[in-house]
């Protein structure tokens, strides 16, 4: 999953939607996985993978903000 921040003054772009990639060794590809609560981070931005509105199937991800919200629980 790569997402390509584009904030015009350089800060992490927020709502940037998700995309699958192959495999890369790029700093969008960069997450870490807590699994104490459940929440994948992007290493460089901070923010975390969110759905595009209430979770569901097929639903598009975006970037946003981490915090507690069900669209940015996931499980292993």
């Amino acid at each position: 999953m790569t997402v390509t921040p584009a904030a015009a003054d350089g800060a992490p772009a927020r709502e940037v939607n998700a995309v699958l990639n192959p495999r890369g060794n790029y700093s969008g590809q960069q997450w870490r996985y807590n699994p104490g609560i459940g929440q994948i981070t992007k290493l460089t931005s901070g923010l975390c993978p969110d759905t595009a509105g209430a979770p569901a199937n097929y639903v598009a991800l975006m970037a946003n903000p981490c915090g507690n919200y069900t669209g940015q629980g996931w499980r292993r």
